[in-house]
């Protein structure tokens, strides 16, 4: 008889850690995991990565702002005085797959140009946010 309560009591504790432990699995710790690889295009920026931590069925995106400078290029070959302006975009949102990771890819455009149509941009430099929202909610930002 006694053999069985403490038996009993020690499944209980087991029980309980276990029960514990799922809890804390279960709540999540949304974050981006590493760094963002950055890539410059033209008048485009994009970021990939991956982020983790979320939860079951959360519907995930992430959101790119930046301050960039670029050039103008003139159909010469030319290039005019530099210009500084913003860019902005927002990935598609998504639910985390089942390990609750989410695997992000956001371009942004830059706002404004160049001052005539004809001619191209080079983006030499950009930095800024990336943040990431679980139902809309902001979870992590991370700067680059």
């Amino acid at each position: 008889m006694r053999r069985t309560k403490i038996r009993f009591a020690l499944w209980s504790v087991v029980a309980a850690a276990i029960l514990t432990m799922a809890a804390v699995a279960f709540a999540g710790n949304p974050h981006f995991v590493g760094s963002p690889l950055i890539t410059k295009s033209g008048g485009n920026i994009e970021a990939s990565g991956k982020a983790a931590g979320i939860g079951k069925g959360d519907v995930v995106y992430v959101q790119l702002e930046a301050q960039v400078q670029y050039q103008c290029i003139n159909p010469g070959g030319h290039e005019v005085e530099p210009h500084s302006g913003t860019a902005s975009g927002i990935s598609d949102p998504d639910i985390a797959d089942r390990n609750g990771q989410y695997h992000y890819d956001v371009s942004a455009s830059l706002a404004g140009g160049c001052p005539n149509p004809n001619w191209t941009i080079n983006v030499t430099s950009a930095s800024g946010t990336l943040s990431l929202f679980v139902n809309g909610q902001p979870a992590d930002s991370t700067s680059f």
